[in-house]
C-alpha cells in the first residue's frame, strides 16, 4: 500500500506521447490514432477529474446518433483500451477504466496521474489569477520549459487533439512573448537567447530568429549572428519562397547585389546600385550594423554627427501589411543617403548620418504627420525614439 501512494503514472503529451509509472516508461506497441488508445489518453489528460461517457463518445465519434449504439460502441472501446493494457509492459496491476455513478470514467482510481499538460494548467491559472513580479517570472519560465513541442503531434487531424493543441500553443506562445519582454528589460541576453533558440526549434517560421540575432549583437557575437541571419533567409526562402524580415533584393527587380564575372569593372558593376533612387537605403540587420559602424568611423574624421531613430508599431492586427504601409511613410520622408532595417517583427530602426538631434526630431513629426493624415481609429499606435549617436 505504500508503495501505491508513492508511485504514480506521469504522462507526456507534448512534444510527443510517453508513459510512465514510478519513473519507469511503459511500452505500447499499438498505434495512437487507434480509438481504443485514444480513449487512453483522453482518460490519461483528464486525470482526476474524470470524464463523463457523453463527452468521451463527443470527443471520439461514434458515427451513430442513437444514445445506445453509442454507449455500446464505447463498451467496446473500453474493452479494446483493457486488453491494451493487459498485453503493454510496464502497467501495474490495477483496475482500469473505471466507470463511476455519476457517469463519469476514471482511467484508475488507485494512483495518481500527473501530465505535462497539468502542470502547465495549474501554472497559468496562478499567472491568470495575477501573480507579479519574480514569482510571476519563476511561472512564465516553468512554463516554457514544460513545452516541449506540439500537443500529441502525431494525432493533429484528430479534431480534439487539434483543438488541445492549439490551446497550449496559445498559452505558450503568450508567455515567451511576456518573459522575452521581461528578459530584454533585465538585460539577461543569455536566457533570452536559449530561450528563443528553444522556440525557434518547435516554431522555426516565427520572429524568434530575430530576437536571437539581437541577442548576440548585443553580446558582441557578429558572426554567429550573421550566421542565423543567413541560415533564416535559406530556410524560409528555401520552403516558402521568401526571405526573411525583409527582402533582399531590390523593389524593382533588378536582382541581388553581387559581384561581377572576375574583373574589376564587372565587380563595380555589380556593387554599384544599378539606378539612383530618392528613397532610403534598406538593408538586411547585419548589413546595417556594419554599415553603423563605418559612418561612426566617419563622423570621428568628418567631425559630424548622426543620429538613430527607432520607429515601433504598438497595437496590430495584420502586422505585415502594417508594417509595409510603416514602411513606405518611411520611405517618403527620410533622405535617399539614410539608412533602416527591419529590426523585429514589430520595429524598424533608421540611420540618419550627418543629422543633428533637432533635425531628427523634424523628420519624427514629419513620419508622424504622414502617419496620421491616413490614420483611421484602427490604425495602429506608431511610437518613436530618437537617439544622437
Amino acid at each position: 500500500m505504500e508503495e501505491k501512494a508513492c508511485a504514480s503514472f506521469y504522462v507526456k503529451f507534448l512534444g510527443g506521447f510517453s508513459l510512465t509509472f514510478g519513473g519507469e516508461k511503459i511500452i505500447i506497441n499499438k498505434s495512437l490514432s487507434r480509438k481504443s488508445t485514444q480513449l487512453l489518453l483522453l482518460l490519461l489528460k483528464a486525470g482526476q477529474r474524470g470524464m463523463s461517457w457523453k463527452k468521451l463518445v463527443q470527443m471520439l465519434g461514434s458515427g451513430s446518433e442513437d444514445p445506445r449504439k453509442q454507449h455500446n460502441n464505447l463498451r467496446q472501446q473500453i474493452r479494446g483500451l483493457r486488453k491494451l493494457i493487459q498485453e503493454s509492459k510496464g502497467f501495474p496491476e490495477s483496475k482500469y477504466v473505471v466507470a463511476t455513478q455519476d457517469g463519469n470514467y476514471y482511467f484508475t482510481m488507485e494512483y495518481e496521474v500527473e501530465t505535462d499538460i497539468g502542470r502547465i494548467d495549474q501554472l497559468y491559472q496562478r499567472i491568470r489569477d495575477g501573480t507579479e513580479g519574480e514569482e510571476r517570472k519563476a511561472l512564465l519560465q516553468e512554463i516554457c520549459r514544460l513545452y516541449t513541442g506540439e500537443f500529441l503531434p502525431t494525432l493533429l487531424g484528430e479534431e480534439w487533439a487539434t483543438v488541445a493543441g492549439a490551446g497550449y500553443q496559445s498559452i505558450y506562445l503568450s508567455c515567451v512573448q511576456e518573459l522575452c519582454r521581461i528578459l530584454k528589460t533585465e538585460r539577461s541576453y543569455t536566457e533570452l537567447l536559449n530561450l528563443c533558440k528553444k522556440a525557434s526549434i518547435i516554431y522555426p517560421y516565427g520572429q524568434w530568429n530575430g530576437i536571437q540575432i539581437e541577442c548576440l549583437m548585443q553580446q558582441s557575437r557578429y558572426d554567429e549572428a550573421t550566421q542565423i541571419y543567413e541560415q533564416t533567409a535559406r530556410n524560409f526562402y528555401g520552403e516558402l519562397g521568401v526571405y526573411p524580415f525583409q527582402k533582399f533584393c531590390e523593389p524593382d527587380g533588378s536582382g541581388c547585389l553581387g559581384l561581377g564575372d572576375g574583373n574589376i569593372a564587372g565587380s563595380l558593376e555589380g556593387l554599384i546600385e544599378p539606378e539612383k533612387r530618392k528613397c532610403p537605403y534598406y538593408c538586411p540587420y547585419p548589413s546595417f550594423v556594419d554599415v553603423c559602424r563605418v559612418v561612426s568611423r566617419n563622423m570621428e574624421r568628418n567631425n559630424s554627427r548622426a543620429v538613430l531613430i527607432l520607429c515601433t508599431l504598438k497595437k496590430t492586427g495584420d502586422l505585415e501589411q502594417e508594417m509595409k504601409e510603416l514602411q513606405s511613410h518611411l520611405e517618403e520622408v527620410m533622405r535617399s543617403s539614410d539608412i533602416y532595417t527591419r529590426y523585429s517583427m514589430n520595429q524598424f530602426v533608421a540611420l540618419l548620418p550627418e543629422t543633428e538631434a533637432e533635425d531628427g526630431r523634424k523628420v519624427v513629426e514629419r513620419i508622424r504627420y504622414s502617419w496620421a493624415e491616413v490614420s483611421e481609429a484602427s490604425q495602429p499606435v506608431v511610437e518613436f525614439e530618437l537617439s544622437q549617436i
